[in-house]
């Protein structure tokens, strides 16, 4: 059963499995959301968490014992329950168990909210430690728009505009692996701060950007649909589609944590970067989605 959640200007779905958005269209009913096509990608928008990315040898050592986590984490296999369900509003969470006790040693509380307003559609994740002990993790969000998303245009016609400030954001340097290199190198935009979308930007896969700021819109450049996304509490942002492939989406995810480095055991306590929240703290990972309707 898929949750549904509309108002005057949007409709959007969402899966309890994984909390995962499933759909968001306007009020023509034009599909903004990719939609889960096995031979390109099989996923629309998964919830990453406790870990994004990659981990060398698909483990990690965390209070002195070695656990093992698939790509970005469990939360998108496992079952969110509600909370709270509204027109408008939807509200679902996630416990510890059995299943996640074994790969992510400690009790938490993942809720995730879906809320519309006009035409954006908020979505909230909040990580809360009940626990006794210091709680480490990671946490992204990886949804997956149409591109091109008005009929008659190409994925070239669209470019990525960033915020003001953001002209040349570093780019991390991931190995064909899916792992950090460690190294980082200047990724200056062309345009200013706009990036011109082309299949041959993602032949090696994600581009994973810091220092770009924590807005980027995707703009059809002879005019029509495309939508903003702000997240202010990410530092980094990937943009990703398969590499090598003319697929019609593109994933913009809004980071909070990197992927595990080449050749390097994952160490949760010593890593840089990584989230953690003493005893009763709680982190808040914001999303917002807006549509719009681009002048040419």
């Amino acid at each position: 059963m898929l949750y549904s959640l509309q108002n005057a200007h949007l409709s959007v779905q969402v899966d309890p499995l994984g909390a995962e958005l499933r759909s968001l269209q306007d009020k023509a009913g034009v599909e903004y959301l990719w939609q889960r096509d096995p031979a390109l990608w099989a996923r629309s928008a998964p919830l990453l968490f406790p870990w994004v990315g990659r981990l060398f040898n698909g483990r990690y050592q965390v209070n002195g014992r070695t656990y093992a986590l698939p790509l970005h984490g469990f939360a998108k296999e496992s079952m969110f329950f509600p909370e709270q369900d509204s027109p408008h509003m939807l509200k679902l969470h996630l416990r510890e168990n059995g299943d996640t006790l074994a790969q992510f040693p400690f009790p938490f509380v993942l809720t995730v909210t879906y809320r519309l307003a006009g035409q954006t559609l908020h979505m909230d994740t909040l990580v809360h430690n009940p626990g006794p002990a210091p709680l480490y993790f990671g946490l992204g969000f990886h949804p997956g728009f149409r591109v091109p998303l008005t009929a008659g245009l190409d994925f070239s016609d669209y470019a990525l505009q960033f915020a003001p400030g953001s002209r040349c954001p570093q780019r991390i340097q991931i190995a064909p692996n899916g792992l950090r290199t460690g190294r980082s190198i200047p990724f200056p935009l062309p345009g200013g701060n706009r990036l011109p979308l082309s299949h041959a930007l993602f032949s090696q896969e994600a581009v994973v950007l810091a220092q770009a700021g924590h807005q980027v819109s995707l703009l059809p450049l002879p005019g029509g649909k495309g939508l903003s996304l702000s997240f202010p509490n990410a530092p980094y942002v990937a943009l990703w589609q398969p590499a090598n492939t003319a697929a019609p989406f593109l994933c913009i995810e809004p980071w909070c944590t990197l992927p595990g480095l080449d050749e390097k055991d994952t160490v949760w306590e010593q890593e840089p970067g990584m989230l953690r929240l003493l005893p009763g703290e709680h982190f808040l990972h914001k999303l917002d989605i807006r549509l719009l309707q681009v002048d040419p």
